[in-house]
């Protein structure tokens, strides 16, 4: 299995959409992702996110990470030489639907035990945090978390989506931060 740090390049790939050049915020847009993620079977179910229009204002997002709301300000991006874009960019505390951090960790522990990798491998951290988060159940409280999202439109009517959620507190994690970074697929842009 690899880390989704290796997929990064497949991400791209698996984000893009098409859609028309312009401006996609100014009059709000809803996108449907027919998948969460990729890897995770748990997470192989619809992820919409909807946005008013604007320069700023709340992305609602439901699917099963639950439902929240991240305040987003739209930006315009630098994406390479020739191309450039806009984006919307946001980040918000809030409960969402992922194990504990206590026993996803105890989780990769046992991993990392039961195949004898060298505690420092982050390569191994990561392929046990995928797995773990494959088996553990989220309560049906949720978890606080830092949740950000990034959905970007590039000149050339690509887009990405990039949906990070950060545990609060300190972790074994490369990095010492338990990062959870979805990989939507099947999205559609609805105007």
């Amino acid at each position: 299995m690899w880390s989704q740090q290796k997929f990064l390049l497949l991400a791209v790939g698996v984000f893009a959409l098409f859609v028309g050049v312009g401006t996609p915020f100014a009059a709000g847009l809803t996108l449907k992702c027919g998948r969460a993620d990729v890897m995770n079977p748990k997470w192989k179910v619809p992820l919409t996110f909807v946005y008013a229009g604007g320069d700023s204002g709340p992305v609602n997002i439901s699917g099963p990470f639950g439902d929240f709301s991240i305040d987003v300000k739209r930006t315009s991006m630098p994406a390479g030489v020739k191309t450039t874009g806009e984006a919307l960019a946001g980040t918000v505390k809030a409960r969402v639907k992922l194990p504990p951090l206590a026993d996803l960790e105890a989780c990769i522990a046992k991993r990392l035990t039961a195949s004898a990798s060298k505690p420092d491998d982050g390569d191994a951290f990561l392929n046990g945090r995928d797995a773990c988060q494959q088996t553990l159940q989220s309560p049906p409280e949720g978890v606080d978390a830092i949740a950000s999202l990034r959905i970007g439109f590039l000149k050339d009517g690509d887009a990405f989506v990039d949906l990070r959620f950060r545990y609060e507190g300190p972790s074994r994690a490369p990095g010492g931060a338990m990062v959870v970074e979805p990989l939507p697929e099947e999205c559609v842009l609805e105007k």
